[in-house]
Protein backbone atom coordinates (compact mmCIF):
# COMPACT_ATOMS: atom_id res chain seq x y z
CA UNK A 1 0.00 0.00 0.00
CA UNK A 2 1.26 3.50 -1.05
CA UNK A 3 1.01 6.45 0.89
CA UNK A 4 1.10 10.06 -0.72
CA UNK A 5 3.14 12.70 0.10
CA UNK A 6 4.27 16.19 -0.95
CA UNK A 7 6.96 16.44 -4.04
CA UNK A 8 8.33 18.92 -1.57
CA UNK A 9 8.95 16.68 1.17
CA UNK A 10 11.69 15.12 -0.72
CA UNK A 11 12.66 17.95 -2.84
CA UNK A 12 12.62 21.12 -1.40
CA UNK A 13 13.30 22.96 -5.09
CA UNK A 14 9.56 21.11 -6.29
CA UNK A 15 6.96 23.88 -4.97
CA UNK A 16 4.05 22.88 -7.34
CA UNK A 17 5.02 19.72 -8.88
CA UNK A 18 2.49 16.81 -7.96
CA UNK A 19 2.75 14.73 -4.77
CA UNK A 20 4.52 11.69 -5.16
CA UNK A 21 3.30 7.96 -3.60
CA UNK A 22 6.24 5.99 -1.44
CA UNK A 23 5.65 2.45 -0.30
CA UNK A 24 7.22 0.76 2.65
CA UNK A 25 10.24 -1.42 1.80
CA UNK A 26 12.78 -3.84 4.51
CA UNK A 27 15.02 -1.52 6.29
CA UNK A 28 18.41 -1.66 4.88
CA UNK A 29 21.40 -0.59 6.56
CA UNK A 30 24.27 2.02 5.39
CA UNK A 31 27.56 3.08 6.57
CA UNK A 32 28.66 6.38 5.49
CA UNK A 33 31.52 8.58 6.55
CA UNK A 34 32.08 12.44 5.72
CA UNK A 35 35.12 14.86 6.43
CA UNK A 36 34.38 18.24 5.75
CA UNK A 37 36.73 21.27 6.22
CA UNK A 38 36.85 24.78 5.33
CA UNK A 39 38.88 25.78 2.14
CA UNK A 40 39.18 29.41 1.46
CA UNK A 41 35.58 30.44 0.51
CA UNK A 42 33.62 27.56 0.97
CA UNK A 43 33.08 23.73 2.13
CA UNK A 44 35.09 20.77 0.88
CA UNK A 45 33.78 17.21 1.54
CA UNK A 46 34.78 13.76 1.08
CA UNK A 47 32.55 10.91 1.29
CA UNK A 48 33.62 7.41 1.74
CA UNK A 49 30.51 4.79 1.49
CA UNK A 50 31.29 1.21 2.34
CA UNK A 51 30.24 -1.56 -0.37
Amino acid sequence: MATRIPHAAVDRFARGKDPIDVTLGEPLVVEVTADVAWSGTSYRHHSVTAR
